[in-house]
């Protein structure tokens, strides 16, 4: 129960950044009784944003454009060809994503891809039964439309992730997206916000493993996947690489944190607990419910683009990543 938990509330994303749907203005703005209020925040409408890119024009996130659509297949390196587009009905998601090998990058071609309800998935990460599938193209890229049941099926309401399932890769899962237009009623935004899928390598986690087995506070998490775990890849959208010496520091709780932090080290022989070598690559273990964390430099500043939340759940491997934006489009 606590595993499960663990994933349920951290896998709601805590991403807000989409103008809610509802009314126009709140009743009594103009000084008068409000006769006709209208739809209210109960409707399963979606609302422009007053400011952002008109449609055809360059985005990289959903906040760039005032459809709050942004047609993008990847986050990183920096795309470069994301447009704003015209958003879909409030029970549509579009989902554009690449599949990739989190440990080298490549993208994964001809690769099924589940998507489903955070709270399926975090009960039984194996078993859970798909509310939508696809299949990567040659250049690694799934593009689907998914109906997202809004204001008719309570599923969805936690947020959905995707499930990697391949020969010689640990069942990998990450979050892509939250209901964040319309908690209530399940209303997503019109696309996702995460456009990585990672799939991890089973032999990079047992080689993990025993690159930790002597590490006293984590011994109890091992072996990584079975137990659980998160995976980070902290990543510049310029060219998909990492910083050396960037660490991890709870957003949620940057001062009494209990989750545990270590880092690949450069010559990717093992951990320690001082900084990420120029990959960029890090394990989260017992983060706590729905915990967010930023990338930091060596002198404390954040310099991730946005915090990302980190999930736990046995028999499968979470999979997260942070952008530090060093390329004008995404600032």
């Amino acid at each position: 129960m606590k595993n499960f938990l663990f994933l349920v509330l951290a896998l709601a994303l805590g991403a807000m950044g989409i103008t809610g749907c509802g009314g126009d203005e709140p009743p009594g703005t103009d000084g008068t009784e409000d006769t006709n209020p209208g739809p209210d925040t109960d409707s399963c409408q979606r609302k422009d944003a007053s400011t952002g890119a008109e449609v055809g024009e360059p985005c990289w996130e959903i906040e760039d454009c005032k459809s709050g659509a942004c047609e993008i297949s990847r986050s990183i390196p920096d795309p470069g060809d994301g447009v704003c587009v015209e958003a879909n009905p409030a029970d549509v998601l579009t989902i554009q994503a690449t599949v990739r090998d989190y440990e080298t990058g490549e993208v994964l071609g001809n690769q099924l891809v589940d998507f489903g309800a955070a709270l399926a998935f975090s009960v039984n990460p194996v078993g859970a039964a798909a509310v939508a599938s696809g299949t990567s193209d040659a250049n690694g890229i799934v593009d689907i439309k998914m109906d997202t049941k809004a204001c008719t099926d309570d599923k969805l309401k936690l947020g959905i992730i995707g499930r990697v399932k391949k020969d010689g890769y640990f069942l990998s899962i990450g979050g892509l997206v939250a209901p964040e237009v319309n908690p209530k009623n399940g209303i997503y935004p019109s696309v996702l916000r995460n456009h990585d899928i990672m799939a991890v390598p089973a032999s990079l986690l047992t080689q993990w493993s025993e690159f930790l087995a002597d590490d006293p506070e984590v011994k109890n998490y091992l072996p990584l996947g079975t137990k659980g775990g998160c995976v980070v890849r902290v990543r510049k959208t310029s060219d998909g690489n990492g910083v050396a010496g960037t660490k991890l520091r709870s957003n949620t709780n940057p001062d009494g944190s209990t989750a545990i932090l270590r880092y690949l080290n450069e010559a990717k022989d093992g951990f320690n607990t001082t900084g990420m070598g120029s990959d960029g690559m890090a394990l989260v273990l017992k983060p706590g419910m729905g915990e967010q964390f930023d990338a930091i430099d060596g002198d404390g500043k954040i310099v991730s683009h946005k915090p990302g939340t980190m999930g736990s759940a046995p028999n499968g491997i979470f999979t997260n990543t942070l952008h530090i934006c060093d390329t004008p489009i995404c600032e």
